[in-house]
Order: C-alpha cells, then sequence, then structure tokens
C-alpha cells in the first residue's frame, strides 16, 4: 500500500515532467555510453493525477497556508527548512502544516478514489 507522501510525490512527477509520451526510453538502453532518455520515476495515471489536482485546488480554498507549503514542497522542491528561514517561521510549524496538509489530500482522496493507494 502506498502512502500520502508516494502519491503526492507521484503526482508532482507527472506535473513537472517534460516527457510527452512518445520517448521510446528502451531504444538506447543496449547502447554502451548512449545517454539514457528513460525516466523511471513514479508517476500516476492521468485520471489518478486530476483527482489529486482537485484535492489540492479544494485545499487552496479552505486553507491557502496549507496550499502553498504542500505546492512549495512538492511541486517547487521546496523544505520546509527552506520555508522556514524565508518567512521566518519555525520549522516545525511548517512541518505540522505539510502534515495537515498530506492528510488533508489523503482524506478527499479516499473520498474518491479507493484503488489509488493500493
Amino acid at each position: 500500500m502506498r502512502d500520502i507522501k508516494e502519491i503526492l510525490t507521484a503526482w508532482a512527477n507527472v506535473r513537472v515532467s517534460k516527457r510527452i509520451g512518445t520517448e521510446y526510453p528502451f531504444k538506447t538502453a543496449l547502447i554502451e555510453g548512449a545517454k539514457r532518455d528513460a525516466d523511471y520515476r513514479s508517476m500516476l495515471l492521468e485520471e489518478e493525477a486530476e483527482q489529486v489536482d482537485k484535492a489540492v485546488l479544494r485545499l487552496k480554498q479552505v486553507e491557502p497556508f496549507l496550499h502553498s507549503v504542500l505546492v512549495n514542497n512538492y511541486l517547487n522542491s521546496i523544505s520546509c527548512s527552506r520555508q522556514a528561514k524565508v518567512t521566518g517561521m519555525r520549522t516545525n510549524a511548517l512541518y505540522e502544516a505539510l502534515k495537515n496538509a498530506e492528510f488533508y489530500i489523503l482524506a478527499k482522496l479516499d473520498d474518491k478514489i479507493h484503488d489509488i493507494a493500493a
């Protein structure tokens, strides 16, 4: 069973990916020294990613601060420590905000898709 951190990481990989679906990663696998074009990060299906998008947008409507912490952490790859330095907040407060945002997304996903975490 995948936890919410894995789901959100896979969602972020889909949303920041530069892949368009026409790459052929197996093409260079047999050539010695060739640059690999393959992207082996975990990703969600587009339908699953859309469900996560909807949950994240709902979070933005309900709690904008939690949304910004979540998006900065997953999509922008800005750690809670770095966010704390920029905002002047305590790091523990931002970790708590991130955890609360993750719980909110998990609850929304649990309501909509039961098999995404399978």
